[in-house]
């Protein structure tokens, strides 16, 4: 950037051209009394070491033992932070910016020790001082920590709107470097908290391509994020592809709570695929790349996901519930605390996140009721929790009329459409036979005697209209000698209307006769009356956007097949089970 467009040191801080300020350091082009910006430059990049040469000779101010508490904290050596931190406290009544600096400090240290109460309570005094601070970098800095501890604490939206604010303020001091830093924490929340998680992906690879090479910590930062989201949406050859890159990111910067999230993701990457043995060694890994009791809040997740996967194997886990539960206490946090209260081990707690309560009650004794819901938000990478064996290849059928989710250890795929009865059934007479022959698939599926030229262009098109249903997953079927056939078997999984829950049919034919596939407006509509609430056809159009033409046939399907009962005339008709 032209450092031609800035009168000094300060105003190159103040925009966040760090790039020009460590030239201009490089050189020596400064003066004494720019010296304390070219060291919060230097914190603020990382660059610990050459801070602490920098300032080696140097009488510190509390501008400077800010900055160092910072740069420790972030790098987790918490007893040199901690030294800092004794400084600011003693010099914390010379004056308004003093002030603050000891309660930003402080709020820090605590948020970087998962202390979310005592964080947030420094917070509050410390975007206060900013208030009486003419430099409003200093408001940038306060908005942004109180956005991040509000959103650890459950209250969602204000934390997002504070973060929005920081951001705004960014943008009006043309402060390029927390503008961007600020934009990436909230796409990195919006990830973890929206309920459109393809839309977010999206916007994380544009931002991807528009971080600069050297801003690894961002880019590591939103390459995990994606990964994670990837694993949620069932993706797993993307999130490995993610994992593989972002491992690289991560391990070159040496931070070492990033290499214990990477570990986690890794972990819980191998136990989406049922490999429980490599997830159980990588959550290890974790457990060393983190600061057991400063971590906590990473600490609690891998415990739980360990405490998960020891039950699925049926191994005690007293013990271990007992320090989960001992940290969630201590840390003290709505999102930890309501995990633990889904099992009945604590009271729940308010909380804003949109998810928090969908995941949990998913990976509750009742998750069934959720169901429709994780697959209407399209994580599909939450249903291989809930499979027997996670390396086997699933068809689950039940949620859709004509539709389908293909599961494999690599993939999950949504198909809303296309999975007519006959494309069905052709389907599973080729998974219930080792390979299957023209004149089979005529007699089976059409009564009649297999004749070349007048049937082979009808099962053409049905193949094709096969290939297509199935996606990603047509590979599987081949072509060969007159004769058709699977290369995997599938397992067969059926949602039914009177009970969601994932049942494996051993014989689906008969199935396709009566109407058990459902759509998925259908199954809500099963659980809001078996919550005891009847609903008209207006109740039904409202409930689903839909028109009142759709909801009435809706409802007369489920009527027909005696699954709920009709009572009234006319508009003052109501259904209920």
């Amino acid at each position: 950037m032209n450092t031609k467009n800035y009168s000094n040191i300060k105003d190159l801080f103040v925009k966040g051209d760090l790039k020009s300020l460590y030239i201009h350091y490089q050189k020596k082009l400064f003066k004494p009394a720019d010296r304390k910006w070219l060291l919060a430059m230097l914190c603020l990049m990382g660059k610990m070491e050459e801070a602490l040469i920098f300032t080696k000779k140097e009488k510190l101010t509390s501008f400077d033992y800010f900055f160092l508490t910072m740069v420790f904290t972030r790098k987790s050596e918490y007893e040199k932070a901690k030294s800092y931190l004794k400084l600011l406290f003693q010099n914390k009544n010379q004056g308004p910016e003093e002030e603050f600096f000891y309660y930003q400090a402080m709020s820090f240290y605590s948020f970087f020790h998962c202390r979310y109460r005592i964080s947030l309570s420094f917070a509050l005094k410390s975007h206060l001082s900013s208030m009486q601070l003419e430099e409003n970098f200093w408001k940038i800095l306060s908005l942004d920590l109180l956005g991040h501890i509000e959103i650890h604490m459950g209250d969602i939206h204000l934390g997002l709107f504070h973060l929005e604010e920081a951001l705004n303020l960014a943008k009006i001091l043309e402060n390029k470097a927390f503008e961007q830093a600020t934009f990436i924490s909230i796409l990195s929340y919006q990830s973890q908290y929206s309920l459109n998680p393809l839309e977010i992906s999206g916007k994380i690879l544009k931002c991807l391509k528009k971080i600069a090479a050297t801003d690894n910590y961002s880019e590591g930062l939103l390459t995990l994020s994606l990964a994670h989201l990837y694993l949620l949406l069932g993706q797993m050859q993307l999130a490995d592809i993610m994992l593989v890159k972002s491992q690289s990111i991560i391990f070159g910067y040496n931070l070492s709570r990033h290499k214990g999230s990477w570990h986690f993701e890794r972990g819980y990457y191998y136990y989406l695929q049922g490999r429980n043995e490599l997830a159980l060694i990588e959550l290890d890994l974790s457990l060393k790349n983190i600061q057991i009791g400063i971590d906590l809040r990473l600490e609690l997740k891998i415990l739980g996901l360990k405490r998960k996967i020891l039950l699925s194997l049926h191994q005690e886990v007293e013990t271990l519930t007992a320090k989960i539960l001992s940290l969630t206490k201590k840390m003290g946090n709505p999102s930890s605390i309501n995990k633990l209260a889904r099992e009945g081990l604590m009271n729940f707690e308010g909380t804003q996140d949109p998810l928090q309560k969908l995941f949990d009650d998913f990976n509750s004794t009742k998750w069934e009721k959720t169901l429709s819901d994780i697959i209407s938000f399209e994580y599909f990478g939450l249903i291989r929790d809930k499979i027997q064996s996670k390396l086997d290849h699933y068809l689950l059928l039940g949620l859709w009329k004509n539709g389908a989710i293909f599961i494999s250890k690599e993939n999950v795929l949504a198909q809303k459409k296309g999975m007519s009865d006959l494309i069905l059934k052709t389907f599973l007479l080729l998974n219930s036979n080792t390979r299957v022959s023209k004149a089979d698939l005529i007699q089976k599926l059409w009564g009649y005697d297999y004749e070349p030229q007048r049937h082979d262009t009808m099962i053409y098109a049905l193949i094709h209209r096969l290939r297509e249903a199935m996606g990603t997953f047509e590979s599987s079927l081949i072509g060969e000698d007159h004769h058709y056939r699977l290369v995997q078997h599938f397992k067969v999984l059926h949602l039914k209307p009177s009970f969601p829950i994932l049942h494996e049919e051993k014989n689906i034919l008969p199935l396709l006769t009566d109407s058990n596939s459902w759509n998925i407006r259908q199954h809500r509509c099963l659980m809001i009356l078996k919550n005891g609430t009847p609903l008209q056809v207006s109740d039904y159009s409202r409930e689903f956007s839909v028109t009142k033409m759709t909801a009435l046939r809706d409802l007369r399907q489920l009527l027909s097949a005696g699954v709920i009962k009709k009572f009234g005339r006319a508009r003052a008709t109501i259904y209920s089970l």
